[in-house]
């Protein structure tokens, strides 16, 4: 009895350890999980709204159109996006919220994907993998911070539930080899037709998963698994068509991303001669990106493929740890092809930058080769019996190799000035933003050195035995987080901010009143500018028009057309507001709407730059941060204003710097700051910021006016500034010529 009872202690005793041991991990996961979304979150702060592009956009409107709650979308003039990652933020259009909201909504549903993808990462390398608890948990940190996949967090694209998905599929392949059972099956299959919901690259993912499931069903290996994983895919994919095409009737004219237009394009010689430099920008882009991991990740996955393949040619049975690998290089090379594919243009001119290097589609599945990796480095850096270091070490040649050759036939090839300033838009290669000079281009050569000094610092530190362990470790999610927040700040911040605010006439529809329905001349359309529009008035429906085929605008009061309407007079329509970037104006037709707005002195003159009525030229400016009534600044400082302006006159509104000519500036109400030295009327410097947008009579707008203690660029002498700060309508006169009073700040200049 006393045996028993000490037998029984004794599992007890270790029942109990494992699962305080099992808790720990959960904790462990918990917290990691916990700091994947917080930086996710914190990179995203700045953002206030979508960035206008055709792709974030569509996937928004259908979200709010799947919710059924809100006037649908008109998105007729543009491409069809696939609706899976709309099913995932349509939810948020049913709560009572603003777009502003929405969009937060949206970011936060981003960053906490990021959670999830890395607790996916997790179970893959431990359960499928074997890799040990505290590797596998480390090296889905560093896959979680990579910054392909932290700073696309910040944007509305599918491209953050596709890596989710693309991952799932993976570790379903790799339950399906390790039992065989209909629920294996099946998941793989709903899977995969979910990565092609999700974005029409997936499509590869579902050809390569029939593939599979079609071999093992004839050669009669988990034949009931592969029948019901088949019967899923086909079910599944061929739902997804049923609400492609629904979606497409409700709010689309076409899927231009056709079946027929793909095979035009691999038909065109052309088309194949512009191949190699396209595979050699993208191989470049991963190489470096993830600072030489990905080559390793990749070569240990062809490892286990080649020993899979060995074992099936012998008769042997394959292992799920190597069957596996061989799923994710199969999926991986053709989803590479893919985007290869998409990105290179018939004809074999280099055009836009980001397409050359274009790397969102290879983050699809280039965070699993991180994931590899990383694992592989930190597992066998103390086991010295099994000759992983040698492994390793043969690894990490093959790694830099790989960059410098990418970089190499890039050159060769003729993309050698990455630097030149050709169209570049970061988010297509935002893996190295981080050395973008600004949002114009990526330097080769610099980035190329970046990449293979990081790679060799962090690979020689998981390596050399008398480097503590984790330094590797600690460097890489270092190196990550740091060339994410440094490419945010130094690149991505400027480009988000020109797109989040080139819209400004949705905020004068709120001041005047939306109404249910406006009108939009499809002659003079701006992508962005519909798309947007739509975005934040989600209450009102658009009518669409075309001026230029001779169709009359519909029974309604406000238009969005050209600034300068070709049928303006003609349908006796008054100007409202301008946009300061697009060519777009928000005219007013005859009714009772534009004699209330006349009335009020909302609308602009004939000619909007015109000189304004002594009345309009009224205003109330608050200094909000920057400096006090009295304060100092040292010689050659600059700093940032940031002023309450107010509207208080009548009459007419205020037009920003837009597209007018023979000047964008004829006519533009501005914000100017003038250093006057004390006792004197000569001006000493002036410095200017431009409204940011039409503001009506009534309005108040926020400006950030930078004021620096320089003239040209030399610096002010040292003594005490008078800091007049005020209005001026440009080309015509200062707003104190007719009394409007101005705001003095009294400014000491020391020297340094």
């Amino acid at each position: 009895m006393t045996a028993l009872n000490h037998h029984q202690s004794t599992v007890g005793e270790a029942t109990a350890s494992v699962l305080r041991s099992g808790r720990r991990v959960w904790i462990l996961l918990t917290l990691l999980s916990g700091v994947v979304f917080l930086i996710g979150m914190l990179l995203s702060r700045n953002m206030t709204g979508p960035v206008f592009y055709e792709d974030g956009l569509g996937y928004l409107a259908n979200a709010r159109h799947l919710a059924g709650t809100r006037i649908s979308p008109e998105l007729a003039p543009m491409a069809f996006y696939y609706p899976g990652y709309s099913l995932l933020i349509a939810p948020l259009y049913l709560l009572p919220i603003g777009p502003d909201s929405i969009y937060q909504g949206v970011l936060a549903l981003n960053a906490a994907l990021g959670s999830v993808q890395f607790l996916l990462g997790y179970f893959f390398l431990r359960r499928l993998i074997g890799i040990g608890t505290v590797p596998a948990a480390a090296a889905s940190l560093v896959a979680g911070l990579y910054p392909g996949v932290l700073l696309l967090q910040s944007y509305e694209f599918s491209d953050n539930l596709f890596r989710v998905v693309f991952l799932g599929c993976v570790i379903a392949a790799g339950l399906y080899f390790r039992k065989e059972s209909i629920w294996s099956g099946a998941l793989l299959g709903l899977l995969s037709s979910m990565a092609y919901a999700v974005h029409p690259r997936g499509l590869g993912v579902v050809a390569v998963t029939a593939a599979l499931l079609l071999v093992t069903a004839f050669n009669r290996q988990r034949t009931s698994s592969a029948l019901g994983g088949l019967a899923t895919l086909v079910v599944m994919t061929t739902g997804l068509r049923v609400m492609n095409q629904l979606l497409i009737d409700a709010m689309y004219r076409s899927d231009d991303r056709s079946l027929a237009g793909l095979l035009s394009r691999l038909l065109d010689a052309d088309f194949w001669l512009a191949i190699p430099i396209r595979a050699s920008g993208q191989v470049w882009y991963l190489a470096v990106a993830t600072v030489g991991l990905l080559p390793i990740g990749v070569a240990v996955s062809a490892i286990g493929a080649r020993r899979g393949w060995r074992a099936l040619r012998h008769g042997d049975q394959v292992s799920a740890h190597d069957a596996t690998l061989s799923y994710l290089l199969a999926t991986s090379a053709v989803l590479f092809a893919i985007a290869v594919i998409f990105m290179t243009p018939v004809d074999q001119g280099l055009g836009r930058l980001d397409h050359l290097i274009y790397g969102r589609y290879n983050d699809g599945f280039a965070f699993v080769f991180v994931l590899l990796a990383v694992s592989l480095l930190l597992q066998f850096r103390d086991d010295v019996k099994t000759g992983g270091r040698g492994l390793t070490r043969r690894l990490a040649i093959v790694s830099i190799t790989v960059i410098v050759v990418a970089a190499t036939l890039l050159g060769v090839l003729g993309a050698a000035d990455l630097a030149s300033g050709r169209p570049f838009a970061p988010t297509s290669a935002i893996g190295i933003s981080a050395y973008a000079m600004g949002a114009e281009a990526i330097p080769l050569l610099a980035a190329t050195f970046g990449g293979v000094i990081v790679a060799a610092i962090v690979i020689l530190l998981m390596l050399v035995p008398r480097v503590p362990k984790w330094s590797g470790f600690a460097l890489l999610c270092v190196v990550f987080v740091g060339f994410s927040f440094i490419a945010e700040h130094r690149v991505l911040r400027g480009f988000n901010e020109h797109w989040m605010n080139l819209l400004t006439l949705d905020e004068t529809v709120r001041y005047v009143g939306a109404p249910e329905v406006i009108g939009y001349d499809e002659a003079d359309r701006s992508l962005q500018g519909l798309n947007g529009y739509q975005f934040w008035l989600d209450l009102t429906d658009f009518e669409l028009f075309n001026s230029e085929l001779g169709e009359t605008p519909p029974d309604v009061d406000l238009v969005i057309a050209s600034e300068t309407w070709d049928e303006a007079e003609r349908w006796e329509a008054r100007l409202l507001a301008i946009e300061p970037v697009l060519d777009q104006g928000l005219w007013v037709l005859p009714g009772e709407a534009q004699d209330d707005m006349a009335e009020a002195g909302y609308l602009l003159a004939a000619d909007p730059t015109a000189p304004l009525p002594d009345a309009a030229m009224a205003s109330e400016i608050e200094i909000v941060d920057g400096l006090n009534r009295r304060d100092s600044l040292m010689v050659g400082q600059s700093t940032t204003i940031q002023a309450r302006v107010r509207h208080v006159g009548e009459g007419s509104p205020w037009i920003p710097m837009g597209a007018w000519a023979p000047s964008p500036v004829e006519g533009a109400v501005r914000l100017v700051a003038r250093w006057i030295p004390a006792g004197e009327t000569d001006v000493a410097a002036i410095q200017i910021a431009e409204l940011p947008r039409t503001v009506l009579p009534g309005e108040e707008v926020t400006i950030d006016l930078e004021v620096r203690a320089t003239a040209s660029d030399i610096p002010l002498e040292a003594g005490n500034f008078t800091l007049r700060i005020g209005l001026i309508q440009e080309g015509v006169r200062w707003f104190e010529d007719v009394g409007d009073p101005q705001l003095d700040l009294e400014v000491s200049l020391t020297a340094g």
